[in-house]
């Protein structure tokens, strides 16, 4: 238990030192905060405010633990963010198309993202109608 974060916590990532973790607390209405929290003194720092429409979401550490990797609304889909692990800091998008990505891992050298992407398709059809 952290103090101070009391909705949901929908994904969580060790540091990979260890010392650190990030944790994901959404509440009702799909607002999301992005915590970077001490382990062993509980401190915990708000690095990201932003908006989900789904459970899935996902972050990841980069190697280095300079900066983490997250899921978060832009425009219409869900998109790949960075923001390095600093109070203040800006968000970076990586990823914009059309598409919806989620579940970030990046590699142990911190040149790939292995990451969930969902696409959207719609098919209208004709059928009879039953008589």
């Amino acid at each position: 238990m952290v103090p101070g974060i009391k909705d949901d916590v929908v994904s969580a990532c060790w540091s990979p030192t260890g010392k650190k973790l990030a944790l994901e607390e959404q509440d009702s209405k799909g607002n999301r905060k992005l915590w970077l929290v001490d382990v062993k003194t509980k401190k915990k720092t708000l690095l990201a405010k932003y908006q989900s429409l789904t459970e899935i979401g996902g972050t990841d550490f980069t190697p280095d633990g300079m900066a983490i990797v997250y899921t978060a609304l832009s425009g219409d889909h869900h998109q790949l963010h960075k923001i390095t692990t600093q109070a203040g800091s800006k968000p970076q998008q990586l990823t914009q198309d059309a598409k919806e990505h989620y579940t970030p891992q990046i590699s142990p050298d911190g040149k790939l993202v292995a990451l969930t992407v969902y696409t959207h398709t719609k098919t209208v059809k004709r059928m009879r109608y039953p008589e």
